[in-house]
């Protein structure tokens, strides 16, 4: 079975600062991997690596079998950030429609329809309309879950 995400031998440095070196790893569809380790070990850089935010300096990963394209989105891909990049000017509805349309294909029915799953499974519905900026970090940490899964990727990948 091909893996969900494969890393082999991959380096990444920032100036002279190597942060990864030869970092091979394997996940198959459906394990879950945890990366543990003291802030500056790298754990971020692998991640952005594996989404397709960094390229790395040498070495190969693979998502399902293909080369993430260098600092593009990936449909195979749900990422969320510890800091999510919510639009605190929208609402949660207006925040997950702007997301579902960069992710979601198969036209406007598809989209809503990804957008009540994510309302519904992340118990979004008391503030869907509420404006993002006044929500409490927990509903915050919500709403970036919901964008993340919105085209129920097969791989997500959570800092």
């Amino acid at each position: 079975m091909e893996p969900a995400v494969a890393l082999h031998q991959v380096c990444k440095s920032f100036g002279s600062r190597q942060v990864l070196e030869s970092l091979s790893l394997s996940v198959r569809p459906g394990e879950i991997l945890g990366l543990l380790g003291p802030n500056g070990s790298g754990k971020t850089t692998t991640l952005r690596l594996m989404a397709g935010f960094y390229t790395p300096d040498s070495g190969r990963i693979t998502i399902r079998g293909r080369e993430p394209a260098p600092g593009r989105g990936n449909v195979d891909i749900g990422y969320l950030p510890e800091r999510a990049p919510l639009y605190d000017a929208l609402t949660v509805t207006q925040y997950l429609e702007f997301g579902a349309g960069v992710k979601v294909q198969g036209g406007a029915s598809a989209r809503r329809l990804a957008i009540e799953r994510a309302i519904d499974g992340f118990d979004l519905q008391g503030v869907a309309r509420s404006v993002i900026g006044r929500l409490s970090k927990g509903q915050r940490q919500r709403v970036g879950l919901a964008q993340a899964v919105l085209n129920d990727p097969p791989v997500l990948l959570l800092d």
